[in-house]
């Protein structure tokens, strides 16, 4: 796999994560209208959070996507601003400041966004913040933790329903003290330690003697688990299928082991299940029920392996399929074509014998990637496909026997940012139509 292709489905997973779970961002505004009746901040909440804020340093730069990085708690104090007593931002009460939010009757922190806020330094094992024993919602994603390990403290805060750790570089044992947190809806803990690696990194986050079965045993009301490039080095237990609540599933890059149980795929309200480079990860596509509100399905680099169902056909809301670099085998079923709103589908690296004509409706499509089953048939299917696809940008066909005959059917693909044509049986110089596309950021055309 290129690093392009890499880079460019962590970007498509951050992309489409944000785009979905929007609500668990805690709003950064606070600006309610100044009313005698409403509580300021209590004493002891405004000075643990000044303490927090003094247990770091602020600097942008060390920020994970640092060109959107701000230090919301720079403009935290604790004095009123007597010269201006209109001002919505009272710097002295603490439910105004930034990324700060609090119980509108009685005054307590209830959330803390502190997203992107360019915190670096080291998270003190016994920090103030765990004793805000009010707060519901707590996001310190994009900072820079430098390493540290998640404090066990944090099962203090025991009413939160969303904690959002990600791109933190946080480090080490994750405490099973976050087990024990029974009302969360939300936990992220991606994208941590020394990431974009592979897992198993000295670095990276880590389960231990926390399998995943003990640390979902109690979160009954959990609808978004992303654990990405944690080291889990587990079984994905039977018991995940009975979080009848769960949304998104998202754990690539975590050393998961077995087969992944079939009945995981049928959770009613699951719309994402991302376990892309787990190589030791096994198992089977079940048959998908009618009413299936999945979304998006990735497998990438694993040991999935059999037949697609039929059923795949009923998985009208698709918008991203992943199988790539598996062991699926057999021919794609005519029922594909009934996945319209496609945008992503990525099958090569299987063993497919051909492609059914109905594939040919998939006409959304921005990224497409096959290889490895290309005879007269599939050939003439593919061409005609390709003409259809206007909104194509990443093109993957390595390994799919085409000639130089094939080359005038990308002349008009001006959109195209990656073009992969490796181990084709492509000869002879460059068309001099490839100079129109001026978007081209990759092409591959090596022959090993």
């Amino acid at each position: 796999m290129g690093l392009g292709r890499f880079t460019y489905i962590l970007l498509l997973v951050f992309t489409f994560s944000i785009l979905i779970f929007d609500f668990f961002v805690v709003a950064n505004s606070n600006q309610p209208s100044l009313q005698q009746s409403k509580p300021l901040c209590h004493d002891q909440e405004k000075i643990a959070l000044l303490h927090f804020k003094q247990s770091f340093l602020l600097d942008c730069s060390t920020s994970s996507f640092s060109d959107f990085a701000y230090p919301k708690v720079k403009s935290w104090h604790d004095e009123l601003d007597i010269h201006h007593p209109e001002n919505a931002t009272v710097s002295g009460d603490c439910c105004r400041w930034d990324g700060v939010k609090c119980n509108e009757e009685t005054g307590h922190v209830i959330s803390l966004n502190l997203s992107s806020s360019c915190l670096y330094g080291t998270f003190p094992r016994n920090s103030t913040l765990f004793s805000l024993n009010h707060l519901r919602e707590l996001d310190l994603s994009f900072n820079n933790f430098n390493y540290s390990q998640i404090p066990s403290d944090i099962g203090h805060l025991y009413k939160l329903t969303h904690l959002n750790l990600s791109y933190s570089v946080l480090s080490g044992q994750i405490p099973p003290e976050i087990s024990k947190l029974s009302s969360l809806s939300l936990l992220d803990l991606s994208f941590n330690g020394d990431r974009p690696t592979r897992v198993n990194e000295k670095l990276n986050l880590k389960l231990n003697d926390l399998s995943l079965e003990k640390l979902v045993y109690n979160l009954s009301r959990l609808t978004h688990l992303h654990l990405d490039l944690v080291d889990v080095s587990s079984e994905v237990p039977l018991s995940l299928s009975n979080r009848t609540s769960l949304k998104a599933i998202s754990l690539p890059f975590c050393n998961l082991l077995g087969e992944l149980p079939q009945s995981i795929f049928w959770l009613p309200k699951l719309e994402e299940i991302w376990l892309g480079f787990n190589s030791k990860l096994g198992g089977y596509l079940p048959d998908f029920h009618s009413n299936s509100p999945l979304r998006a399905l990735s497998l990438w680099e694993t040991k999935f392996s059999g037949e697609l169902p039929d059923s795949l056909g009923n998985l009208v809301f698709l918008n991203i399929m992943i199988l790539e670099d598996c062991e699926f085998s057999g021919k794609i079923p005519s029922s594909i074509g009934n996945l319209t709103d496609l945008t992503i589908l990525g099958l090569a690296g299987n063993y497919f014998s051909e492609l059914p004509h109905s594939i040919m409706n998939l006409t959304r499509l921005t990224s497409l990637s096959l290889s490895n089953m290309m005879n007269v048939e599939t050939a003439g299917i593919l061409n005609s496909w390709l003409l259809k696809l206007n909104f194509i940008t990443h093109l993957y066909l390595p390994h799919m026997n085409l000639g130089n005959e094939f080359f005038p059917t990308l002349s008009n693909f001006t959109r195209l940012y990656d073009l992969e044509l490796s181990n084709n049986l492509l000869t002879g110089p460059l068309p001099s139509w490839l100079m129109n596309l001026t978007q081209l950021e990759s092409l591959d055309l090596y022959i090993w």
